[in-house]
């Protein structure tokens, strides 16, 4: 899903963005407390992230989120 990815433990009221990743390419960065990254449909989770926060339950401010709605769903699927 399109959206922000960022630490599911991170608690931070807002997060700096500092990288985009688009689907079939790598990232070669990682999330820190306090970053997300955003992140289109398909593709990889970036080292750091854990959770992805949709798109439409975040405000975009700047070079900055800050979620509206956050709950514990990952919506990372899980592969075995």
């Amino acid at each position: 899903m399109d959206g922000y990815a960022v630490g599911l433990e991170d608690d931070s009221k807002q997060f700096r963005i500092v990288g985009e990743i688009q689907p079939g390419v790598a990232p070669k960065f990682q999330i820190n407390r306090g970053e997300c990254a955003r992140i289109f449909t398909g593709a990889q989770i970036p080292t750091g992230a854990s959770q992805v926060l949709m798109q439409e339950n975040v405000r975009v401010e700047g070079g900055n989120i800050f979620p509206t709605q956050r709950s514990r769903t990952t919506h990372i699927p899980q592969t075995w």
